[in-house]
């Protein structure tokens, strides 16, 4: 049940672009409006007995896709260190790759999956940045989460937590073996 909550908040995370990219003014309980109308709005695909699967995925995804800056996420989740010795293909490269990764993975994921109850609270100014913490009750388990965005014509995010682990770190991790051997090629071919 824990890795269906997983895959459903991250899920949810990669979905929140949408209406974060709205026009809005950038204050932070706009942003914090706009997540709880975005994951509103995405259950109510996901939790449609009328969409089939693949429409759903379809549906998520055309969501998303115009609002999402996954160059920003791939680099954060590369680390500077690592991105500034790419070349500007290899980063390309690398940002289509992962952005292809996580859509398919995630995607796949949340259109089978159904939520509990979802609470969101205040939104917390982090510099200029804000953070959304959201709580998910299913089957009397609480699981803890926080949406991160920054605002740049719109808000966009750019990093979830799930009980304070980071995907921005978790694939971090991941990536690291082949960063540190400056294998970007075998990275991409993993994540193809």
């Amino acid at each position: 049940m824990l890795k269906r909550i997983v895959f459903f908040l991250i899920a949810v995370f990669i979905l929140s672009g949408h209406a974060l990219h709205a026009q809005s003014s950038g204050t932070p309980q706009e942003a914090g409006q706009l997540v709880k109308t975005t994951v509103t709005d995405a259950l109510k695909i996901i939790d449609s007995p009328t969409i089939s699967t693949a429409n759903k995925r379809e549906k998520l995804k055309a969501l998303i896709m115009p609002f999402f800056d996954f160059k920003t996420i791939t680099m954060l989740t590369v680390g500077k260190e690592y991105w500034s010795k790419l070349s500007p293909d290899e980063a390309a490269s690398l940002t289509s790759a992962y952005e292809r990764y996580l859509l398919k993975f995630y995607l796949d994921k949340v259109v089978q999956l159904s939520a509990g109850k979802v609470t969101y609270g205040a939104p917390i100014s982090v510099g200029s940045k804000v953070h959304i913490p959201v709580t998910m009750v299913d089957k009397g388990q609480q699981y803890h989460m926080t949406y991160k965005f920054y605002y740049k014509n719109g808000w966009k995010a750019y990093d979830f937590e799930l009980e304070g682990v980071s995907i921005i770190q978790t694939y971090h991790s991941q990536f690291e073996p082949f960063l540190k051997k400056g294998d970007i090629n075998g990275l991409i071919r993993v994540l193809k």
